[in-house]
């Protein structure tokens, strides 16, 4: 027996025909973007890719150009996937860098009505989240 059926109501039984149930979701995740586009917030994150002389723009680009490079006998060539590279950072590094922010942030109270120790909390559960847990 579905709620609309059980209340009897003819407007609710109408609406309930079009609800469908599922087993196949996902909780929604809450985060917190910061304001760049304020004038008073510093720029958090200044774009680099391009402008190092080893920046490749993609594997076109590093067929093209790794086929004019020479590699001496004793050289070994590497390249590394930055996204590859995260799950390798010590959760606590992050943890620690963001407590340190928090707590020297003067302004923040101004700039939002978040808690900081519930932005702590928040953010600390999504990188404990997103770090591969070892398999034993």
């Amino acid at each position: 027996m579905t709620y609309g059926t059980e209340t009897k109501e003819p407007d609710i039984i109408k609406i309930a025909k079009h609800l469908r149930f599922t087993s196949n979701y996902r909780l929604p995740q809450l985060y917190g973007l910061p304001k760049v586009h304020k004038p008073e917030v510093p720029k958090v994150i200044i774009p680099l890719s391009g402008k190092e002389p080893s920046f490749v723009r993609n594997s076109s680009t590093f067929v093209n150009e790794i086929g004019e490079y020479h590699l001496e006998p004793d050289e070994v060539l590497v390249s590394y996937d930055e996204k590859d590279l995260l799950p390798s950072l010590p959760i606590s590094k992050p943890l620690d860098t963001l407590y340190y922010l928090l707590n020297t942030e003067t302004n923040l109270f101004n700039r939002s009505k978040l808690n900081p120790w519930g932005l702590y909390a928040t953010r600390a559960l999504e990188i404990e989240a997103a770090t591969p847990k070892a398999v034993t």
